[in-house]
């Protein structure tokens, strides 16, 4: 019974360490969300006031290339916002597949262990109790000894 509850601790200690990495990730992901984020509403700041210009424009003297010199800037901030948005599209895109690709390998790694640990606890269980000399004079080292 003890042998089993050591092989249990085992792998649960190994389980508990790949969720570790990927709550790191997560972190990182929002994080980085955040200063993505604190960017657009940079650009939605400055494209908010070149709006509010515009329409002071157009209440004082409709001109017509203020107007236009307005509508390119308003534009160009437009533009940076969509490639902003893209950029971050990309940046999320590969960082699913990041992640995506760490999930698959902890599941692997998940399952290998569990097989491990399901024919460990079999042999134990065929074996029946295990007393402290016997294992002393089967192990054939000292992590044999200790496991």
């Amino acid at each position: 019974m003890n042998r089993t509850a050591i092989a249990f601790a085992v792998a649960v200690a190994a389980c508990v360490a790949v969720p570790a990495e990927l709550v790191a990730q997560g972190q990182n992901i929002r994080r980085q969300i955040r200063d993505n984020q604190a960017r657009l509403d940079s650009i939605r700041l400055v494209r908010s006031g070149l709006e509010g210009q515009l329409e002071t424009l157009l209440a004082q003297a409709r001109s017509i290339s203020s107007e236009i010199n307005i509508l390119e800037r308003q534009q160009s901030v437009t533009s940076r916002l969509v490639n902003e948005l893209d950029r971050q599209v990309l940046q999320m895109n590969a960082q699913v597949d990041t992640i995506t690709l760490t999930l698959l390998l902890a599941q692997d790694a998940y399952a290998e262990k569990r097989a491990v640990l399901q024919a460990r606890l079999a042999e134990i269980y065929k074996r029946g109790p295990m007393f402290a000399f016997e294992a002393l004079l089967e192990a054939d080292s000292f992590g044999e000894l200790v496991s």
